[in-house]
């Protein structure tokens, strides 16, 4: 199935068939299912009415499942291709992850993390990963509801993806060049993007190491100094 995005209006196609004729924010597929995150408008002249999460039938190109009155800012990013099966997860501008049972119409959780506009989600079986505009890199267990890790960058996590025990992050700056500095040949480390690869199955077992040899969450930033700190993951 080739889907192919167009202007605002005439959005989201297959083939001849029109699927929907909103403003798309987001979109992904998994089988025959394509979820949407849509910005809709009454008309010209008029209020913008709620904004939208649909899920689309590709066979019948026919919604399944709408989410209207919880969603007071746009969609901008969902994830259905890992999730598990009749669940989908879902990032809004309101900081907010939410994930949705399409067997029910329900929103099962909502997961608080950010402080800014959340840029990219992922989910499996058991826990959500998260990125938002202000850099920070959250994982979420859904069986508990809680926060288990985060991770923070100066950039906006533009891109995430997690398979098994390892995660890919792209952090991205707003600004690709800075007026100050685009004459210079060497842009300074902090205006530069950030792709960063994270394995959980390191062992991050801290017996045997010197207290004073230890870093914390208060400090990630300690293992920057090449004195062979531990960050103890394990402990949470």
């Amino acid at each position: 199935t080739e889907l192919v995005t167009h202007r605002p209006g005439h959005v989201v196609t297959e083939g001849s068939q029109t699927l929907a004729l909103d403003t798309v924010s987001c979109m992904d597929s998994k089988a025959n299912l394509l979820v949407c995150g849509m910005v809709c408008s009454a008309g010209f002249g008029s209020l913008p009415q709620d904004n939208q999460v649909k899920v689309f039938d590709t066979k019948t190109c026919q919604p399944v499942m709408s989410y209207t009155s919880v969603f007071q800012w746009p969609i901008t990013c969902v994830n259905i291709k890992t999730s598990p099966p009749g669940l989908f997860v879902s990032g809004c501008r309101d900081k907010l992850v939410r994930v949705h049972d399409m067997r029910t119409g329900d929103i099962v959780q909502t997961l608080a993390g950010h402080s800014s506009v959340v840029t990219a989600v992922q989910m499996d079986c058991w826990k959500v990963v998260s990125g938002g505009q202000e850099g920070r890199v959250c994982v979420f267990d859904t069986r508990m509801c809680n926060k288990l890790w985060e991770m923070y960058s100066r950039h906006p996590v533009r891109y995430l993806n997690f398979h098994g025990p390892h995660l890919l992050t792209a952090n991205i700056p707003v600004d690709k060049l800075s007026i100050y500095e685009e004459y210079d040949l060497l842009s300074h480390k902090r205006n530069r993007g950030l792709i960063r690869f994270y394995d959980f199955s390191h062992n991050q077992d801290t017996k045997g190491v010197p207290e004073n040899c230890l870093s914390t969450y208060d400090h990630p930033e300690a293992s920057s100094y090449r004195v062979s700190l531990v960050a103890p993951y394990d402990e949470i």
